[in-house]
């Protein structure tokens, strides 16, 4: 059996506190406070904030897990011809190093421990990773013991569930970003009116499928972060659970 996967994404930032601000705001608790490397917990899934560094700039995002029991996860998911799974060392200490078929490669580190508490909303982790093989890079998650949610009738997107956060894979095309960083929620117009009160900058983005909130990233100009609420009644998906 696979061990449970946590999504979390790493920020790479040199505006920390105002990340903070923003994460805090929308239901995130601090797990750990080293400004180098802080780690917030939402009520599913979790996010991480790293210091911009050299070939991780400034509001640069990259794909991320935890997970209980590293050992247990190598002896469960072996590597395969298109995926790489092996111990790794990082600079933080153990983890494990996975490479994709692109050549993407993210780490699964140990369990951060959880504090008490949340922060009153019902908001979870969405990564992104963007892929030019949709179904194959949804293949391979699943191989780490997500499991596929929904997957968009025009091939364009896949959605896959973690114990706790969500993954969406993406279609892009060769050199775009590895992945981006947004929050779901069962409550965006109580995310709204918090972001209101925090007097933090959005935008209400009436769709056809719903409403978002659309957020200027801390960091460099041009970059937004997305709060979504999921459709109950998906259009244009198939529903796999």
């Amino acid at each position: 059996m696979i061990p449970e996967l946590i999504v979390r994404p790493i920020i790479y930032t040199s505006h920390r506190e105002d990340w903070l601000a923003l994460l805090e705001c929308l239901g995130a608790v601090r797990l750990t406070d080293d400004p180098a490397w802080t780690v917030l917990e939402f009520r599913h899934g979790r996010v991480a904030l790293h210091a911009a560094e050299d070939g991780y700039p400034d509001g640069a995002v990259s794909l991320g897990f935890e997970t209980d029991s590293l050992e247990a996860f190598l002896a469960a998911v072996p590597s395969t011809p298109a995926v790489r799974v092996e111990a790794h060392q990082a600079g933080h200490g153990e983890s494990v190093q996975v490479t994709t078929a692109d050549g993407l490669r993210f780490l699964i580190d140990p369990t951060t421990p959880s504090g008490a508490g949340n922060g009153g909303l019902d908001t979870w982790t969405e990564a992104l990773r963007i892929a030019a093989d949709v179904p194959g890079a949804a293949d391979e998650l699943e191989l780490l013991g997500l499991r596929r949610h929904l997957t968009e009738t025009n091939g364009q997107t896949i959605t896959l569930r973690a114990a706790e956060g969500t993954v969406l894979v993406h279609i892009g095309e060769a050199g775009a970003p590895d992945g981006e960083f947004s929050v779901g929620t069962t409550d965006l117009q109580g995310c709204h009116l918090r972001l209101l009160n925090a007097g933090i900058q959005h935008d209400v983005i009436d769709e056809t499928f719903g409403r978002t909130l659309r957020v200027p990233c801390p960091g460099p100009a041009g970059s937004t972060l997305w709060i979504n609420q999921p459709d109950q009644v998906p259009v244009g998906a198939v529903r796999h659970d």
